[in-house]
């Protein structure tokens, strides 16, 4: 039996935060730091303009002349983020973020941020599909689905 192919959605951090464009560096910082986030969607408007990632805030925090307090998220953040579905595979969002060295894909469908799929939920996802093989490997013949391996992830 061919095992169901892992979805974005299956592992997705659902609701992300969102930060708006006009927010300081500095309380941008502060608000990762506070809800544990190494990556922000920024918005203008109600427009997506880019994600603050917490390595970015670091490398302009050492920029002689860029005042923390002043500089905004919109101007800080990187433009044109990697976007995908809830229905992309899982390993196709993996390849691009390897590819490309992003930390982070926000998850969008018809316009609206879904969620976000970071490094570490690909850390999850490799490690709940690891245990899953070793229980197949046990049982096998136990009918696996994916939408079962990454229900231990949501939340």
């Amino acid at each position: 039996m061919q095992a169901e192919t892992p979805l974005v959605r299956h592992f997705m951090t659902q609701n992300p935060v969102i930060i708006d464009g006009g927010m300081s560096l500095s309380d941008a910082f502060t608000r990762m730091f506070q809800i544990h986030a190494r990556h922000l969607p920024v918005y203008v408007r109600g427009h997506l303009v880019g994600i603050l990632s917490e390595r970015d805030v670091g490398h302009l925090s050492g920029v002689p002349g860029i005042d923390p307090e002043k500089f905004t998220a919109e101007q800080a953040c990187s433009a044109n983020p990697y976007v995908c579905t809830p229905d992309t595979p899982l390993e196709q969002a993996v390849q691009v973020l390897i590819d490309h060295k992003f930390g982070a894909a926000l998850v969008m469908q018809d316009g609206e941020l879904l969620g976000m799929f970071t490094v570490i939920d690909a850390m999850a996802a490799l490690v709940a599909l690891l245990q899953r093989d070793a229980a197949q490997a046990a049982d096998p013949g136990h009918q696996w689905r994916a939408s079962t391996i990454g229900a231990a992830q949501s939340g």
